[in-house]
Formats: C-alpha cells, sequence, structure tokens
C-alpha cells in the first residue's frame, strides 16, 4: 500500500473521529471528566482525611490548653511555659545540690557512693542554701498573685492558698535562719581567732641587718612555735542548727520546685504528641494537595485540547447541513411562535360566527351542569 493511501486514510480516520467528537460533544466532555474522576477522586479524599486529622490534632492541642486555663483569672499560657522553665531549673539545682551532699555523706559513712564524684559538698550546700532563701520568696510572691511564674497556683483553694503562704513564709524564715546563723559562726570565728593572730603577727617589728634578718625571722618562728594555741571555738549547735534550717528550706523548696517542673514535662510531651501527630499529615497533605493542582492543571490542559477539536468537528458537519440540538430547539420554538397567532386567530373567528354554540360547548364541559348539583350552578344556567 502506498504511501499517499496511507496518508489519506489516516486523513479519513481523523476527520471521522472529529465527526464523531463534534456530533457527541457533550457526551464525551462527561466521559473526560469522569475518566479524570478515576485518579482524583482517592486524592481528593487522602486530603479531606489529612486535614481533618491535622484539625483534630490542634483541637484537641487546643482543649488541653484550655483545661490548663479553665480557672478564673488565669493568666496567658505563655506564663504556664516561662513559669515551668524557671521551676524546671530551680528544681535541678536543688536535686544537684542535694545527690553531691548526700554523696559525700554516704562516702564518709563508708558507703561508696560515686553519683557525682566530683563535686564540694560546702560549695554545693552554699548554693542550694542561698537558692533556697530566693526561691521561697519567689513562691510567696507566685501564690499572693504578685508574679504568675507558678499558674497552677490559682487554683488552691481558700484554705490551700493560707497553707501554701504560711509555709512559704516558713520556709523563707528558716532559709534567713541559716544564713543568720552561718554569718554568726564566720563572725564569731573571724573576732575570736583570725583578729587575734593578726594583731600579733603585726606587733612583731622586722628587725633590719644583713645576717640579723635572718636570725630575727628563725627567732619569730621559735617564738610561734612556742607560743600556746588559741584554744576558743564557737559553740557547736550554730553549724547544727543552721544546716538543719538549711535542709528543711532546701527541701521544701525542692519539693515546690519539682512539683512545677511537672508541668514542663506535661507541655514537653504535649508537643511532641502533637508533633508527631500533626507533621506526618501535613506532610502527606501537603503533597497530596500538590498533587491535586498538577491534576487539576491536566484536567483543564486535556479539556481545552478535547474542546478544540469538539468545535473542530462541529464546523465540519455544519458544512453537511448539520445542527445542535440547541439550534434544532431554536428552531422548533421559533415555529411554534409564528404558528400560535394564527390558531389564536382562527379561534377568536369561530367564536364570532358561532356564539350560541360555544356558549353550548362551554356550559358542556362545566361539571356541575349534570348529577348532583348542591349548589344550584345548573339552575342559574338554566335560566340564563
Amino acid at each position: 500500500m502506498s504511501t499517499p493511501v496511507i496518508i489519506a486514510m489516516i486523513a479519513v480516520c481523523l476527520v471521522a473521529v472529529l465527526c464523531w467528537l463534534g456530533a457527541n460533544g457533550d457526551r464525551v466532555r462527561e466521559l473526560n471528566l469522569c475518566f479524570w474522576q478515576i485518579p482524583y477522586s482517592p486524592l481528593q479524599h487522602i486530603t479531606e482525611w489529612c486535614q481533618n486529622g491535622r484539625r483534630s490534632v490542634l483541637a484537641w492541642m487546643r482543649s488541653q490548653v484550655d483545661a490548663e486555663s479553665s480557672s478564673t483569672g488565669s493568666p496567658h499560657i505563655m506564663y504556664w511555659i516561662f513559669g515551668a522553665l524557671i521551676y524546671t531549673g530551680l528544681a535541678a539545682l536543688f536535686l544537684y545540690c542535694e545527690l553531691g551532699v548526700l554523696s559525700q555523706t554516704f562516702d564518709s559513712l563508708g558507703l561508696p557512693a560515686d553519683i557525682l564524684p566530683e563535686t564540694n559538698p560546702g560549695s554545693l550546700m552554699a548554693i542550694a542554701t542561698w537558692a533556697a532563701a530566693i526561691a521561697w520568696p519567689l513562691f510567696l510572691f507566685d501564690v499572693v498573685g504578685v508574679t504568675h511564674l507558678a499558674p497552677w497556683m490559682y487554683r488552691f483553694s481558700p484554705w490551700m492558698k493560707r497553707g501554701f503562704i504560711a509555709s512559704c513564709i516558713l520556709g523563707t524564715s528558716l532559709a534567713a535562719l541559716a544564713l543568720g546563723l552561718f554569718a554568726d559562726y564566720r563572725a564569731h570565728i573571724i573576732s575570736d581567732v583570725v583578729t587575734p593572730a593578726a594583731s600579733a603577727n603585726q606587733s612583731q617589728a622586722p628587725v633590719a641587718g644583713g645576717q640579723n634578718d635572718i636570725d630575727a625571722a628563725i627567732a619569730r618562728l621559735q617564738q610561734s612555735a612556742s607560743a600556746p594555741e588559741n584554744s576558743y571555738s564557737p559553740p557547736a549547735w550554730i553549724p547544727f542548727a543552721a544546716f538543719l534550717c538549711a535542709q528543711a528550706a532546701i527541701i521544701g523548696a525542692g519539693i515546690v520546685s519539682c512539683n512545677g517542673a511537672l508541668t514542663l514535662f506535661k507541655w514537653i510531651i504535649l508537643g511532641v504528641a502533637t508533633a508527631a501527630g500533626f507533621l506526618p499529615l501535613a506532610l502527606i497533605s501537603g503533597i497530596f494537595t500538590l498533587l491535586q493542582a498538577l491534576f487539576d492543571r491536566l484536567v483543564g490542559f486535556f479539556q481545552k485540547c478535547l474542546d478544540i477539536a469538539i468545535e473542530n468537528g462541529q464546523a465540519i458537519l455544519r458544512n453537511f447541513g448539520w445542527k445542535q440540538k440547541e439550534d434544532q430547539s431554536a428552531d422548533s420554538t421559533a415555529t411554534s411562535n409564528t404558528e400560535k397567532p394564527a390558531q389564536s386567530h382562527a379561534g377568536t373567528a369561530s367564536t364570532q360566527g358561532g356564539g350560541t354554540e360555544a356558549k353550548k360547548e362551554e356550559f358542556a364541559y362545566r361539571p356541575s351542569a349534570s348529577g348532583f348539583d348542591p349548589m344550584g350552578v345548573g339552575a342559574e344556567q338554566a335560566t340564563l
């Protein structure tokens, strides 16, 4: 088969396809939309499911926030976050210091404890005592409403609030008493031991001269060695009471700080749970939204190409006298409109020519002209 014949057959097939598309344009458009709906519908459903899941996760997170802020006068959620961070820092500080002191205490009892081996118990005790003296006033300011570092205190009942205020005053007093006792102990040592020793050293005048300087230094050493030591020691109850007061203040402040730290752990858990549920759904929803947009563009492109093919097919069919259904319905409507005036004219002429027959025919179709007539319509027509 020669090439021109093949080209002619292809052209005839192409024209036939265009004519078929032009004759069945509406059905072909519907078929095209139904075809693209097959891959598009699952994407749409998955996207809707992911979006509904994201809304559910966010609604659950908002409900948790609202549950925490439901009490009257409760501050904004940001106060919860900042307060939880501060309370967590205090709790970590108290825990570190207490563990260090306890490990050294157990070591002195013959029970090795290598929890924090590189710590100095004196330094840890000093840090914890000073932190307790700062923490208890912060708790007091929170519970009376001056600051808002612990919004959970707004849920206290009146008697719990009064009890916590008393606890804050007691903790502040114990921490201040411990610091005062340590200061008194240090003042006793300075005034009764360090100051006399310094005065004695200053009272010894240096001797000038080359060889005599060495002799004078040796003589001072011998004098200081032979001199009786100062046997003064401060009262033993002062450090004992100071340590007890400091421990009581530190333990109480640590318990309250750990309660505030639990709030931070709750928000961390809620944040992780929200992120674990929200981020995958957001990622999947974004991917499928992009796929939907791509399908929309593809459907629009193929629809435009199909419209062009249908219009070309209809243009070919019009050359052979083919008309669309809309054109045929428009022609039939115009024809009926031209016939109605002639029929109405004939009807008026017949009524004018035979008025009596029209009246009888009109009366014959009334349902009250025969049979049961309770309203007397038939009698009224008979009199007319």
